[in-house]
């Protein structure tokens, strides 16, 4: 995640985003932590990770791998004002970051 000036613009759907910018497809890594990490990637792969909406919260619905899953872990990257964001299955988090753990993702209002 970075600055507000440099968002992309997302579809979700079918249990899967996309980014309206690029196509790319947001995805689950397969870290062995209980932390997750999320990329863009060209295709969805095999499976959609089976993103849903719980009103305005942006989740893994219970049909995904991991259940329904709805905290993510941000971490600091570097000195500037990026951060990490994984999807966050239990309490781990990467030693030596400044992390914020148990965090949601909101989409803006859907007056």
């Amino acid at each position: 995640m970075g600055p507000e000036a440099s968002s992309e613009y997302f579809n979700i759907g079918s249990g899967a985003i996309q980014s309206a910018n690029s196509s790319a497809y947001l995805t689950v890594g397969a870290d062995t932590t209980s932390y997750k990490t999320l990329t863009l990637s060209a295709s969805a792969g095999t499976a959609a990770p089976g993103w849903a909406l719980e009103g305005d919260t942006i989740i893994t619905g219970t049909s995904s791998a991991w259940g329904r899953q709805l905290n993510f872990l941000v971490c600091k990257v570097g000195s500037g004002d990026l951060w990490q964001v994984y999807l966050q299955t239990g309490s781990d988090v990467p030693s030596g970051k400044t992390c914020s753990n148990y965090q949601s993702l909101h989409l803006p209002c859907l007056c």
